[in-house]
C-alpha cells in the first residue's frame, strides 16, 4: 500500500505526536535540545519531527526509541490511527489532539484489564 501525500503528512504528524508524548512521559523529562543531543539532531530538528514537518529515517527512530526508553512500535502508528488522523483533517487542533490522545490512551489500557 502506497500512501498518498495527505496520508504521508498524517503519518508523520502522528509519529511526531508519539515522539513528543514519549519524551514528555520519560522520567526525567527530556527537553527537545537534550533529546536532539542524544540522537545527533538539533533542537530545531526535534521540533520539526514532533510537528510532523521532518521525516525521520528508521535508524533515527530506533535511536529515539532507545533514548526515550520505549519500544519502536510505540512510535509507529498503525493503520487505524493513521486513518483516524486523516479523517480528522480540517477540525480544530484542540479537538483533533483530544480525540487522538483519547484513542491512544484507550489503546494503551486495552490489555491491562
Amino acid at each position: 500500500m502506497r500512501l498518498n501525500p495527505a496520508e504521508q503528512k498524517a503519518f508523520y504528524e502522528e509519529v511526531g505526536r508519539r515522539i513528543r508524548s514519549a519524551r514528555l512521559r520519560r522520567k526525567p523529562v527530556l527537553t527537545q535540545e537534550d533529546l536532539g543531543k542524544e540522537v545527533g539532531l538539533t533542537r530545531t530538528s526535534i521540533t520539526n519531527v514532533e510537528k510532523g514537518r521532518q521525516k525521520v529515517p528508521i535508524h533515527t527512530l530506533v535511536e529515539l526509541a532507545n533514548v526515550l526508553r520505549t519500544d519502536l512500535s510505540t512510535l509507529l502508528p498503525l493503520t487505524e490511527p493513521l486513518a483516524l488522523a486523516h479523517s480528522l483533517q480540517g477540525r480544530p487542533k484542540i479537538e483533533k489532539d483530544w480525540i487522538l490522545n483519547a484513542v491512544a490512551a484507550a489503546g494503551q489500557t486495552k490489555g491491562m484489564k
